[in-house]
């Protein structure tokens, strides 16, 4: 064992898995990396798994798995960055709305909006726009459709592209009739 592990904090972690967290848990990523921050032997360990070619994990206050952070380490140490081979995404078919994206992680299958519960904003816009066209104020469309005033306000904003999928349902679920005008 080399003389600056019998000196590094991570040695008396009860748990040394957290210095190889997956790389998707930031919460265990920035704990690790706190611990990395004040050790008397980070550079040592920066440079052995700099001299080791490791590939993954914590070493130094840096994730070795993240070619950014892999340069970064390099960085801090004085050394010149290895070239890293970055696999190339492949695009994938959004299941939920069909469009081509490039996952994060490859076993992802809806992209980042759909993740996040948005859909397309043209039918919302449109119907936002019919009920304005019939008179109705954002306070109007707001209270019939239980959409705060600045969500409805905000759908017509240029560039518009994704709404939440419930302000959708709610604000598209207000009807108007052809001879209706004015508020409810």
């Amino acid at each position: 064992m080399a003389d600056w592990k019998a000196q590094a904090l991570c040695g008396s972690d009860p748990d040394p898995d957290v210095f190889y967290p997956d790389p998707s848990d930031r919460a265990r990523i920035l704990e690790a990396k706190a611990l990395c921050v004040v050790c008397p032997v980070r550079r040592a360990c920066g440079d052995a798994a700099a001299d080791g070619h490791e590939r993954h994990g914590i070493h130094g206050g840096y994730l070795a798995d993240d070619p950014d952070e892999w340069a970064q380490l390099h960085s801090f140490l004085g050394r010149p960055a290895p070239a890293r081979k970055r696999a190339t995404p492949k695009p994938a078919v959004c299941s939920q709305c069909g469009r081509e994206f490039v996952p994060r992680v490859p076993e992802a299958t809806k992209c980042s909006p759909c993740n996040q519960g948005l859909v397309a904003a043209g039918p919302t816009i449109a119907r936002v726009k019919a009920l304005r066209d019939a008179d109705w104020t954002f306070a109007a469309i707001s209270q019939a459709s239980g959409v705060s005033y600045t969500a409805v306000q905000s759908v017509l904003k240029p560039g518009r592209g994704r709404v939440a999928a419930d302000t959708e349902q709610r604000i598209l679920a207000v009807e108007v009739a052809p001879e209706q005008t004015g508020a409810p």
